[in-house]
């Protein structure tokens, strides 16, 4: 249980975890102006069948280990956590 908490200290203490997250662009006065979705939150609303584009929080370039070795990117939007690999088709022929 220890080990948890430290863990937990240790990312609350990252500088990144202190940022406020800025969603939309800036103008000229500092206020944000929405921007409406990124091309990638609506290309992630297509591949995971999302109801509407969500804001990607982050993006991480990442491995999954099942009986290969799966290189891919971690998405982390405003209500999901979701992994996309390339898988390139068999060639029939």
């Amino acid at each position: 249980m220890s080990r948890i908490l430290e863990a937990k200290a240790e990312m609350a203490a990252r500088p990144s975890f202190d940022l406020d997250r800025i969603t939309g662009e800036r103008s000229y006065e500092g206020d944000a102006v929405d921007a409406g979705p990124t091309a990638l939150a609506k290309k992630l609303m297509e591949i995971f069948c999302f109801d509407q584009p969500e804001e990607v929080i982050e993006e991480y370039p990442c491995w999954l280990l099942q009986s290969v070795l799966l290189q891919g990117y971690l998405y982390i939007t405003a209500r999901h956590i979701c992994f996309y690999a390339y898988l390139a088709k068999k060639a029939v022929g």
